[in-house]
């Protein structure tokens, strides 16, 4: 009676220590695959970078290069990127009912959704319609003196080929006039047909209103107020043109996450 007890006894010991063993490796293994997917998209498109990252921020969590493969693209999308982790749980009592070891694996893809434009120097300060996708929208088409849909120089990084809003203090500084100084080059850049830009613009409700009926030069434009605009460029732009197309693809609240990663079939204990 004894031994026969001992086998139903180890038997239930198995259940508790090794069953719970392969419950704490699957948890902790899927925590590394979200957090290492996450940080491998972070350098995507770049395959081959995204793959060295993953596997280091693995290592970082106590998972062995051999034990984590890292792919890249996937699914056809070379913004994506799959991290499975698989390792290998010896067991302990399960062994007097003839069982040895077990593989475990947990699975996370991550894509980067990074911005797939340039910025724009402008701001769009007209009403928009938001269902229509071929809605076309236009950058500075002001000819008379007055305001001219601008961002001002001290809210951009400009370099030869690109520009960069600064929006870190939560508002956009408008300027007065007609003025191209230090963005001319990088537009020609830039503005090419085909090219995906984003550009700001008031929201609907704020459109004409007070204190936006008439702005001033450096005036301060809340990103509460404001949209952003996915475009496609229409036609090439060249210096000193009155007037940009831009054909509206999506529109973004102010708040929204542009740029970020997402998580495919997201998996509980999201490590971000």
């Amino acid at each position: 009676m004894l031994a026969l007890m001992s086998t139903v006894l180890l038997g239930f010991s198995a259940l508790a220590v090794d069953v719970g063993m392969i419950a704490y490796t699957k948890s902790k293994l899927q925590s590394v695959a979200d957090a290492a997917a996450l940080a491998g998209a972070h350098d995507l498109p770049s395959a081959a970078t995204a793959k060295s990252t993953a596997i280091s921020y693995a290592g970082l969590n106590e998972v062995e290069s051999s034990e984590i493969m890292p792919t890249t693209p996937y699914d056809g999308d070379s913004k994506k990127i799959e991290v499975v982790c698989t390792r290998t749980v010896q067991y302990t009592f399960a062994k007097i009912l003839g069982l040895t070891q077990t593989d475990v694996s947990a699975r996370a893809v991550a894509k980067n959704n990074d911005w797939d434009g340039e910025a724009l120097p402008f701001i769009n300060l007209d009403n928009y319609d938001e269902e229509d996708e071929d809605e076309i929208l236009s950058g500075w088409d002001h000819v008379s003196p007055g305001d001219k849909e601008r961002i001002h120089n001290d809210d951009l990084t400009i370099s030869s080929n690109s520009i960069k809003v600064n929006i870190e203090d939560g508002t956009i500084m408008f300027k007065k006039g007609k003025d191209l100084s230090g963005v001319a080059d990088p537009l020609k850049v830039i503005l090419r047909e085909g090219n995906t830009v984003y550009m700001f613009g008031l929201s609907n409700d704020k459109v004409g209103e007070d204190p936006y009926d008439k702005l001033d030069n450096k005036q301060l434009i809340p990103l509460s107020d404001t949209v952003v605009f996915k475009c496609t460029v229409v036609g090439n732009y060249e210096k000193n043109n009155d007037k940009i197309s831009l054909r509206l693809e999506q529109v973004y609240n102010y708040d929204e996450e542009i740029e970020g990663f997402d998580i495919d079939d997201e998996p509980p204990n999201l490590v971000e």
